[in-house]
């Protein structure tokens, strides 16, 4: 399972972003892929979902609506609405189920959420099958992570 840094996450400043070609890795894995997309919160987090959509789309996904078609699954949370946490714990459920009888789906939990330490220990313990937690300031590294998690490989570059 991939976890944020916490101490960098908290930071806000403007990174230089490094670009290798790897349009023959991502075809092989991406392409005729779909992705489900949940925003749970704040205007914030919709505006992070568009950001989302974008490295995915980028990836070669396409969106879908039934998330028993999605190859990667993204919620995106918010631990500014109270009721948030409790949505998301209860579709982990759902994506609990779906990721037992397809185990290659990738699970990604992004947003503020995944940037308190309670919530992140709480995934490690009691949500294991999540592959990827991202917090707002990287999500530019989603698609490096999702090539990761595809490839098994050690770094990436994209």
């Amino acid at each position: 399972m991939h976890l944020p840094d916490l101490d960098i996450a908290k930071k806000r400043e403007k990174r230089e972003n490094k670009y290798i070609d790897l349009q023959e890795n991502i075809s092989k894995h991406f392409n005729n892929q779909k992705y489900f997309l949940r925003t749970y919160g704040c205007q914030m987090n919709v505006h992070d979902s568009e950001a989302i959509r974008s490295y995915l789309e980028r990836l070669g996904l396409t969106s879908t609506e039934n998330i028993e078609e999605a190859t990667v699954i993204v919620l995106n949370t918010c631990a500014i609405r109270e009721n948030a946490r409790d949505k998301v714990i209860g579709f982990l459920g759902k994506c609990h189920y779906l990721k037992k009888n397809h185990p290659n789906i990738k699970i990604v939990l992004a947003g503020c959420m995944s940037e308190q330490p309670d919530f992140v220990e709480l995934i490690q313990k009691k949500y294991s099958f999540v592959d990827i937690i991202i917090g707002t300031h990287n999500l530019q590294d989603l698609p490096k992570l999702l090539i990761q998690e595809f490839n098994k490989l050690d770094y990436v570059w994209l």
